[in-house]
């Protein structure tokens, strides 16, 4: 359990991300309420974008320049 709950703590970075978002987004063109609402999808997109672009730059990229067994 302790494993599994170890990085719950770095989700509060992502919540603490909605609440600029949801002050924001009702007076952005009077979205009004459906503004509040969309603060949470946009959100997860941007923390599911920053977490797959890290990604790519920490494990995709240097992954790819190992050469395979057969092309040395």
């Amino acid at each position: 359990m302790h494993v599994y709950f170890f990085g719950f703590f770095m989700m509060a970075f992502q919540f603490a991300g909605v609440v600029p978002l949801t002050l924001l987004l009702p007076r952005l063109k009077g979205l009004r309420v459906t503004g509040v609402f969309l603060a949470e999808p946009i959100s997860n997109f941007i923390g599911g974008l920053a977490c797959y672009l890290t990604m790519h730059a920490t494990i995709l990229k240097p992954l790819k320049t190992i050469p395979e067994k057969g092309n040395k």
